[in-house]
């Protein structure tokens, strides 16, 4: 990709994925004119514990592999090249094209084929400017985890939104897609 801004300053925090996009948001709305966040989550309105269906099998995390995360949050830059993935979790190259980063991420290596779960997957598709002015986290959400917290200080000292757009039923955050919609408006 040709003239990708350096992100060297923007901040980053293992497990912070929606603050990393926020923040990454930031940075690339000054270079490109479609930017956009991606929610990645299950269609199940309800997350269930130990029910693997509702949950995000994710391949190329730095932290493993293999991971299954309730949602995930990348970038998303639509250039005259082409769009293009920004997940500072993976292990792929910043930035990734959309089609490599959906290969390598919900590809499952074994079977030679995308994830089984990949069809009950969601992209709720943000775009930036209401990403920034919209979305509220204080950080609740992560007081029960081991993680350590970013350094900065949080989004918003207001009531966390988060759960907003996670929910793929909710459509007021976003454009709610399954995987072949996503690859269809993109390429």
């Amino acid at each position: 990709m040709e003239n990708f801004p350096d992100i060297t300053g923007v901040p980053y925090t293992e497990c912070f994925c929606e603050e990393n996009v926020f923040h990454l948001c930031k940075r690339f709305q000054k270079h490109y004119p479609d930017v956009f966040c991606l929610f990645i989550s299950s269609a199940t309105e309800e997350l269930a514990p130990g029910e693997w269906d509702s949950y995000v099998p994710i391949f190329n995390m730095k932290s493993a592999p293999f991971m299954v995360w309730d949602y995930h949050v990348v970038c998303l830059l639509n250039t005259a090249s082409g769009p293009y993935i920004v997940d500072r979790d993976s292990v792929l190259p910043l930035p990734t094209p959309l089609l490599v980063y959906l290969q390598q991420t919900f590809y499952c290596p074994k079977r030679r084929i995308m994830h089984p779960y990949s069809d009950k997957m969601r992209f709720k598709l943000i775009p930036c400017s209401h990403y920034l002015s919209d979305f509220k986290s204080d950080r609740s959400h992560m007081l029960k985890q081991s993680t350590a917290f970013p350094e900065y200080a949080s989004i918003s000292e207001d009531q966390t939104n988060l759960a907003a757009y996670i929910n793929m039923a909710d459509t007021t955050q976003g454009r709610v897609l399954r995987l072949n919609e996503l690859l269809e408006l993109f390429l």
